[in-house]
């Protein structure tokens, strides 16, 4: 049987989520600007994109799995800064 993950347990995993993206886009800035590596700044961005669409999935799903929360409030969890987990 899955486990059913609270709305803390998403936020936690939203904070790590806006994390890694942080790192992509730094990564992508470091290769186009600084080193001036088209080619892996290409690659790292299309990472980046496909990233992109997983957080976008995982925000589907939260909405699907609670429907009473505000869109905002979900959005914010993959999209917004990040927030204190709440016990």
């Amino acid at each position: 049987m899955k486990k059913v993950l609270t709305i803390a347990e998403w936020t936690e995993i939203g904070n790590k989520a806006k994390d890694i993206n942080r790192n992509l886009n730094e990564l992508c800035t470091l290769l186009s600007e600084r080193l001036n590596l088209q080619d892996y700044y290409n690659k790292w961005k299309s990472a980046d994109k496909a990233f992109d669409n997983l957080r976008s999935q995982l925000d589907d799903i939260v909405c699907d799995r609670f429907p009473n929360l505000p869109d905002r409030e979900i959005t914010h969890i993959f999209y917004g800064t990040d927030e204190k987990v709440k016990s």
